[in-house]
């Protein structure tokens, strides 16, 4: 199965989950690191664009909607936040934060980083923090989940590549 076919799977799966019907087209893809994970943007069939980190092996990964503050955020000032919609998460030692979807498939995931950028590279704290709910004053709660900080990392870390693959394609995002 081709990797454009996967992500429209992901995209699938994780938005039928929320009762939603979209096709999805890949824009730009980052290489798979040896983990098999990788970071996306992705268009769906009203035109907006989304965020897939996904790894190929695990079949597993999640969805950010697409802002241009999240695109650049690298050549801003530290820190980070946004939210993952993280499709069939794992009830286990991050279930307290943030919100879960209605039918409990989707895990929306609040994430605040602090990261450096050095010669090409995001280098982002070990642990982000998280919050109840869907923001805060204070995002104090450490991620646990080995599983949601390695999607939040990937997301981080493989930016600049993404830039570089939409910049090869000639894409304009908004």
């Amino acid at each position: 199965m081709s990797l454009k076919k996967i992500f429209v799977a992901i995209l699938f799966a994780a938005l039928i989950s929320l009762n939603t019907c979209y096709a999805a087209e890949t824009l730009a893809m980052t290489e798979t690191d040896s983990e098999g994970w990788l970071l996306a943007i992705s268009k769906d069939d009203s035109g907006d664009n989304f965020f897939v980190v996904y790894n190929y092996k695990t079949e597993q990964g999640a969805l950010l909607p697409y802002e241009e503050r999240l695109y650049n955020f690298y050549l801003n000032k530290s820190p980070i936040i946004f939210i993952m919609g993280v499709a069939n998460s794992p009830r286990d030692v991050d279930q307290d934060l943030g919100k879960w979807s209605d039918d409990g498939l989707i895990h929306f995931l609040p994430v605040y980083s602090d990261f450096e950028y050095e010669n090409g590279r995001v280098i982002p704290e070990t642990y982000p923090t998280s919050c109840n709910g869907l923001s805060a004053s204070h995002y104090q709660a450490i991620i646990k989940s080995p599983y949601h900080i390695k999607l939040a990392t990937v997301f981080l870390t493989k930016m600049p590549e993404l830039h570089a693959a939409v910049e090869s394609k000639g894409i304009t995002l908004p």
